[in-house]
């Protein structure tokens, strides 16, 4: 993780640029330790998987596509394929 390179762009304004208006969040991350302490793991584990959901959206729109939007300009972004990445161990190293 690279803050320069990130850019500040959280996974909801990603996904909505990308996978359209229904890819939204169902929370904020900050709750999820106040959840869990107060046992309420349900919506812990549905908060965790909604944001795996659009995490694999955006995957499959690069493994699709090859590109993700950027939400700042509307461009599109030419993403290498990231199973290419785990054939040459450049993901791992």
């Amino acid at each position: 993780f690279v803050l320069a390179t990130h850019g500040k762009i959280g996974l909801e304004t990603l996904a909505l640029a990308n996978l359209g208006g229904t890819a939204t969040k169902s929370g904020s991350g900050k709750m999820a330790p106040v959840d869990f302490q107060r046992g309420n793991i349900g919506k812990v584990v549905s908060y965790c998987l909604g944001d795996v959901m659009l995490t694999k959206g955006l995957f499959d729109r690069i493994l699709q596509k090859g590109e993700l939007i950027n939400p700042r300009t509307g461009n599109p972004v030419r993403m290498p394929n990231p199973l290419s990445l785990l054939d040459s161990g450049s993901f791992l190293a």
